[in-house]
């Protein structure tokens, strides 16, 4: 599109001209934006959902009192906050963490602080333009998109498809608030798509690497002393209170043969951690 662009721009074309140049891209330049969108999806996805999963590594080595199978981001969010008032009036239910004023609680606290310093890791709200833009992706309708040219009109250098400067806005506001700056610009970020993600995968990279080095200092602690922290036995569910669903699947069964299993030695440890070898697993029936 560059290339066309550029012999358009070189001979003094039309805009129409422009526009269709970039409508002749044909199946393979479709098939190529339509990678670029899946590549741009996941990205931001597996961010989120990295957070998301880090979160549940935190909730349970802080010894916090939630149901964690459910517990993401989010909620571990609203936990640091209160915690971090060290009041009765802070919110949360009794036992949630462990008493004011406990060695324990000192050690929450210095990990719960961290979780609120994302800042300290990329520039302003960067944190909050990702999760924006995650759960707009996942269960939002697209938002409208632009083909902005790089460069000048009579060198164009690429082309680029901006991402939205507000991604939790739906497209409406987003065009009146546009109408009033007087430009379309306002609506997308400045930064070119890839430098945005390489911006954002270091900044998580850098803050998920802080998260983890103190959760790792907790653990230690209260391997060294077990009644630190004492872990809450309702974090985990029954077994029985999950429902059970009959879904059979599609089409014929699949004849499979599992006399064994291998699994790679890290899941071998899991797996007998979680108790769930042959000669632990009469335990979850306790």
């Amino acid at each position: 599109m560059t290339q066309a662009w550029r012999a358009i721009a070189k001979r003094g074309g039309s805009r129409d001209e422009l526009i269709g140049a970039q409508q002749a891209l044909g199946d393979a330049g479709q098939r190529r934006e339509d990678r670029l969108d899946a590549w741009l999806e996941q990205t931001i996805v597996s961010l989120g959902q990295a957070l998301d999963r880090v979160a549940a590594v935190i909730v349970i080595v802080a010894g916090i009192k939630c149901d964690v199978i459910r517990t993401d981001w989010g909620e571990l969010q609203k936990v640091a906050v209160k915690a971090l008032k060290n009041g009765r009036g802070q919110g949360l239910r009794q036992g949630v963490l462990a008493d004011v004023g406990t060695s324990g609680r000192e050690r929450q606290n210095a990990l719960l602080s961290d979780v609120l310093k994302p800042e300290d890791h990329g520039p302003e709200d960067w944190l909050s333009w990702l999760i924006a833009q995650r759960n707009t992706m996942v269960h939002r309708a697209p938002r409208m998109s632009l083909i902005q040219m790089v460069g000048t009109r009579a060198r164009p250098t690429g082309v680029i498809n901006p991402l939205p400067s507000q991604p939790d806005w739906v497209g409406t506001r987003a065009m009146i608030d546009a109408g009033k700056a007087g430009t379309m610009s306002s609506m997308f970020l400045v930064s070119t798509p890839q430098t945005v993600l390489e911006g954002l995968r270091g900044s998580m990279c850098t803050f998920l690497d802080q998260l983890l080095k103190e959760t790792l200092y907790l653990w230690g602690a209260r391997r060294s002393d077990p009644r630190l922290i004492v872990q809450p036995g309702d974090s985990w569910q029954p077994v029985p209170k999950s429902g059970t669903l009959s879904f059979p699947g599609y089409g014929k069964p699949a004849s499979m043969v599992t006399k064994e299993i291998a699994v790679h030695p890290s899941m071998g440890r899991r797996l007998r951690a979680a108790r769930l070898m042959d000669y632990q697993v009469h335990l979850w029936e306790a």
